[in-house]
């Protein structure tokens, strides 16, 4: 039988249909109400990853799922015991797909499926490089620090929302210099589109350590990070710090001690509202 295509089914009818024989496997349209009757089938699934669900969402909005041999299991019993994030990624997009669906499985939700499969990777699954990711990585946490660590979904928002200033750090940066970090590279890239000519003479000083005085902010960036271990100061505070630094660079000013604050990350906050982004 040819489930696709045909009448609209009840999401027990499938059952009925399929009851006799052994493993079947038909590709059915599965729309938001059939994905979310059959969740409740779900009653003796592993635990929802939350993460993966949004990056399913994430491709399914993006017009990037394909129809593949992975899908939906149940056993012989009627039981969800595999797909779940699938289900709940149709039930949330609000979109259906066309799934493979198989039924009569012999086995539970302790099955061994999917075992040994490695879950993509944001990178794979966004066509970014790695340090792309962890550049947006970096930037959600300067800006939302509740999230230190994105979805495919939220890199991918991420990443339009900064484009610019992330192919500019990117292009200009070195990528395995020492102290050439994301979290360095994120303030660079937030910064950037909204005083380029300044960010980008500040960076061209820091990579050259070159400068006028031992006050100079770049000159007192690269001391900063020389002297400093990444147990000491890491994450969200070193962006914290090179925003600084680059806000003393745009204003002119030198700096005497660098105090890591959200100076900096409210200076260019400010010029961004004001530029609309």
């Amino acid at each position: 039988m040819a489930c696709k295509n045909t009448i609209d089914l009840d999401a027990d009818d499938y059952f009925v249909i399929f009851a006799d024989g052994g493993i079947q496997t038909e590709t059915i349209l599965v729309t938001p109400a059939l994905a979310k009757a059959w969740l409740e089938r779900n009653v003796i699934n592993r635990p929802l990853v939350e993460r993966h669900v949004e990056d399913l969402v994430w491709e399914v909005k993006a017009g990037n799922w394909k129809l593949t041999h992975q899908g939906i299991a149940f056993n012989r019993e009627g039981r969800l015991i595999d797909g779940q994030h699938r289900l709940t990624a149709i039930v949330r997009a609000n979109v259906s797909m066309d799934v493979r669906v198989t039924f009569n499985v012999s086995g539970s939700y302790d099955s061994p499926i999917d075992s040994g499969l490695r879950v993509r990777r944001a990178h794979e699954i966004l066509h970014l490089s790695l340090q792309e990711v962890g550049v947006c990585n970096a930037l959600l946490a300067i800006e939302r620090p509740s999230k230190p660590r994105g979805s495919a979904s939220l890199i991918a928002e991420v990443h339009v929302h900064h484009r610019e200033g992330i192919e500019w750090v990117t292009k200009t940066f070195p990528a395995h210099q020492r102290g050439v970090t994301g979290s360095l590279l994120a303030a660079h890239a937030l910064a950037y589109p909204v005083a380029s000519r300044s960010v980008a003479t500040f960076a061209e000083q820091f990579l050259a350590r070159t400068g006028s005085s031992a006050n100079e902010p770049a000159v007192v960036l690269r001391r900063f990070l020389d002297r400093t271990s990444r147990a000491t100061v890491k994450g969200r505070d070193l962006s914290l710090a090179v925003l600084r630094c680059l806000e003393a660079h745009c204003r002119r000013h030198t700096i005497a001690r660098l105090t890591v604050n959200d100076a900096g990350l409210n200076y260019f906050a400010e010029l961004r509202a004001a530029k609309g982004m």
